[in-house]
């Protein structure tokens, strides 16, 4: 089999997946709670396990078009890193500053991009 790109986003998803699922029963078990705060993420875990081998056993076959797609100019390739920074400053100073005046700055600033 060839390891075409939609198999190797698989294997990265599959692996990220399988640490993410790892990590979600790592979460401690409250004794009191019907449903527990481990729930959603081992859902989304196994979701996306179970998505990424889909995604390695498709049939779908990459043409010249599809290959082009994949090239980001650098202009679009700069906007993306600077709403990465962005992203990650939220992520810093998110329980500093607060919810609401992080993520109103946050929005504002992006809506520019």
């Amino acid at each position: 089999m060839p390891l075409t790109i939609n198999r190797r986003i698989a294997l990265l998803l599959f692996v990220i997946a399988a640490i993410y699922l790892f990590l979600s029963f790592q979460l401690p078990n409250y004794p009191y709670a019907p449903i527990d705060a481990d729930v959603i993420p081992k859902g989304l875990g196994i979701l996306m396990i179970i998505l990424s081998i889909f995604l390695f056993f498709s049939k779908a076959i990459e043409t010249e078009a599809e290959k082009e797609k994949r090239n980001i100019p650098k202009k679009e390739l700069l906007v993306l890193l600077a709403v990465f920074a962005m992203i990650f400053l939220y992520i810093l100073l998110f329980e500093i500053i607060g919810f609401v005046i992080m993520t109103s700055v946050f929005i504002f600033s992006v809506r520019g991009f």
